[in-house]
């Protein structure tokens, strides 16, 4: 009975041995079986927004390294993202490019005497922004004359065309003479012959280039345009006693013409 009783104080005693060193799970040194430390562990940023550490690596959405080295809280810095397509408020538009500078204007050479001279003598308008320096009285006189070449020609000019535009009409009878008849005519035809007039009638001899002229003698020739073809004898006498001004505006046009070759010649 004895020897029971020490058997069971033996077992009771190892029990309470091994119930108290079950306990204590403290890792000693060099045993690699135990749990990992957990000192120094730096845990991730929380909230909303935060990145993920996955696998060691701190990552964006996209995959890519969005972190710098760790600030002064030892907290890694994030750094911007290039592949935002968020506008920047920072970013500004490129300024536009300056404007071309405008190129320079040609100058025009001023007319030789012998160009105005030229342009008087087929009664041409002058251009005044091309006169040359000379008197003043002489400029004077170039602009007048410019002035009455305008409404002398404007004046004959109307009348042709009053004159030749019964030439384009069907009722229109034909010619006297033996002549074919050649009416009606195109009215380009008679636009061509009013524009002959009116040049014409800025000269003196007037009559005579009127007869000279291929187009306006067959006219006059067969007794055609009026008065049976007297007109051209009597285009600034009894025809412009209705145009009392213009009557003296051409006499005087014409010593003005005369008193402006006079002097460009001298």
């Amino acid at each position: 009975m004895k020897k029971y009783i020490t058997l069971a104080l033996a077992v009771i005693m190892l029990a309470l041995t091994l119930a108290a060193c079950g306990g204590d799970t403290t890792p000693t040194p060099g045993d690699n079986n135990g749990p990992a430390p957990t000192d120094n562990i730096i845990d991730p940023p929380s909230g909303n927004g935060a990145d993920e550490t996955l696998n060691g690596n701190d990552t964006d959405t996209n995959g890519e390294n969005n972190l710098t080295e760790p600030n002064d809280d030892g907290l890694p810095t994030p750094t911007p993202d290039t592949n935002s397509t968020d506008p920047s408020p920072n970013i500004q538009s490129p300024s536009p490019p300056p404007s071309p500078s405008p190129s320079p204007t040609p100058v025009t050479p001023a007319l030789s005497t012998a160009q105005i001279l030229e342009k008087i003598e087929s009664r041409e308008v002058i251009d005044e922004a091309r006169l040359p320096s000379m008197d003043t009285d002489l400029i004077a006189m170039l602009k007048t004359y410019n002035e009455q070449t305008r409404t002398l020609y404007d004046h004959f000019l109307f009348v042709a065309t009053e004159v030749f535009k019964t030439f384009t009409e069907e009722t229109q009878q034909p010619w006297h003479g033996d002549a074919e008849p050649h009416y009606p005519i195109s009215q380009e035809m008679a636009d061509d012959m009013s524009l002959r007039v009116a040049n014409n009638s800025l000269y003196r001899d007037h009559t005579q280039r009127f007869l000279d002229d291929p187009l306006l003698f067959p006219i006059i020739d067969k007794e055609g345009g009026g008065s049976g073809g007297m007109w051209p004898y009597t285009w600034h006498t009894f025809l412009l006693d209705h145009y009392p001004e213009i009557k003296t505006m051409l006499a005087e046009y014409f010593e003005l013409v005369e008193n402006l070759e006079e002097q460009l010649k001298a």
